[in-house]
This record gives structure tokens, sequence and C-alpha cells, in this order.
């Protein structure tokens, strides 16, 4: 049973590594400017740069890449754009919600099958 446990939590590393790098990709596909995005239309080129230095953008895409699962790692998820908080604190705020939620659906769903 030991060996079984550790095999499954094995596997779920990976899947949470497959998970990260797929989001990584599809948020890099994304045709638009962060930069762009967060500064505005009439941000001038060095407010572009600096942003771009600041977020790491400028780095090559390896070094983004690493820096992101590592940041992933240690629980830093970045900064929320639009309320200007790390998004961690956000995640935080309705996670019980969230938890609440899933326990009580559980609860209903076991209710019913009973």
């Amino acid at each position: 049973m030991l060996g079984y446990t550790i095999r499954r939590l094995l596997l779920a590393v990976f899947v949470l590594w497959g998970v990260a790098t797929v989001v990584f990709v599809i948020v890099r596909m994304v045709p638009a400017d962060p930069a762009l995005l967060i500064a505005g239309e009439s941000a001038t080129p060095e407010q572009l740069a600096a942003i771009r230095e600041d977020m790491g953008l400028d780095q090559p895409l390896i070094v983004q890449y690493v820096q992101y699962l590592v940041n992933a790692i240690q629980g830093d998820f970045g900064d929320s754009y639009r309320q200007g908080v790390p998004a961690m604190e956000l995640i935080a705020e309705v996670l019980p919600n969230t938890a609440l939620l899933a326990f009580l659906a559980c609860l209903l769903a076991l209710i019913i099958s009973l």
C-alpha cells in the first residue's frame, strides 16, 4: 500500500509539472504584449522596457520558464495586475468558501448516492 501511495504522489508531481508547463506555454502564446497591457496605450518605450525588465520578459524563454517553476514551487504566483496585491492573498481570500462549497457538494453527492 505504501508503494502505491508513493507512486501516486510521484505521478501527481509530474501531472502538476505538466499543467504548469501547459499554462506557461499558453500564456506565452497570447499575441498581446503584457507590458503594453499593464502600462496602457500611452506608455513610452522607456516605460515598456522598464516593465519588461521588472517582469523578466527581457530574459530568454527558458530562463523565464525556470523562474516561473521556481516561483510556483515557492508559492509565489506574482502580483495581480488588476488589484496590485500578491495573487496568493487573493487565493487565500476565496479558498475557505471554495473548500466549503467543495465539501458541501461532496456531501450532497454522497447523500444522493446513498
